[in-house]
């Protein structure tokens, strides 16, 4: 098992200061996606209903749960987040 807690969606912030995270599927721990988004707690019901990017649409990973995430990103437009995220 990995050396942090994962988290679920009930702690999550729910402000819309812009994030850039990372999900681990909880049934294949191996699968991971990263990705941007102005409230991730939003974002994390997106993926975990199927609406969210298609890499965590497969109903074969789900349910995601948030690794790690970047907060504070409000300066930041949605390219600027894009671009963090793919660094």
């Amino acid at each position: 098992m990995y050396p942090f807690r994962l988290i679920n969606g009930n702690v999550l912030p729910t402000d819309n200061t812009g994030y850039v995270y990372c999900l681990i599927s909880k049934r294949h721990f191996e699968q991971i996606y990263i990705g941007e988004t102005r409230c991730i707690s939003q974002r994390l019901i997106q993926h975990n209903s199927g609406a969210g990017s298609t890499s965590t649409n497969n109903i074969r990973y789900r349910p995601w749960a948030v690794a790690a995430f970047i907060c504070g990103l409000a300066h930041m437009n949605k390219s600027e987040r894009m671009s963090l995220e793919r660094r």
